[in-house]
């Protein structure tokens, strides 16, 4: 049980972070408690989606954000860190509900250390780079009006 839970646990830790990091992106000067707000509204699903796109798991959205997409998909640290998130989601998935998969104790550590290093990565990027990146975040995974509410 334990195991499970710093798999799902080291997903949780990159998706908060992406989180905060996109609402202090789209509030930089807001008060910690519309930041708050915002991040909340972050669904997984799309967070993965847009990793997905930028690591090429899944298809691109076909509409205005391709370009932006392509323009991620050039920086090759970023590039692999979304892939990373993409599968740290599916083995959160895994770790919460698969009654019948197993961990132990090597794949826990690295699974933690690889959520560490997507955090590691979306530091160490340019400004440019993580703008964008917080950017597709924000026009994609952020709720607008009721329609995706």
């Amino acid at each position: 049980m334990t195991l499970r839970r710093a798999v799902s646990t080291a997903y949780y830790a990159v998706f908060h972070d992406l989180c905060r990091r996109t609402a202090e992106h789209v509030l930089p000067n807001g008060h910690a408690r519309a930041q708050l707000a915002l991040a909340r509204t972050i669904r997984h699903g799309e967070l993965k989606t847009c990793c997905g796109w930028i690591a090429q798991n899944v298809a691109k959205p076909g509409d205005s954000l391709d370009a932006l997409v392509d323009a991620l998909r050039q920086c090759a640290p970023l590039v692999n860190a979304a892939g990373v998130f993409y599968e740290l989601q599916e083995k959160r998935h895994a770790a919460d509900y698969d009654h019948f998969a197993s961990f132990d104790k090597r794949a826990a550590l690295a699974t933690v250390r690889e959520a560490e290093g997507v955090i590691d990565v979306i530091d160490g990027l340019s400004p440019a780079d993580r703008d964008a990146f917080l950017g597709l975040l924000a026009l994609y995974c952020v709720p607008h009006g009721s329609a995706r509410a």
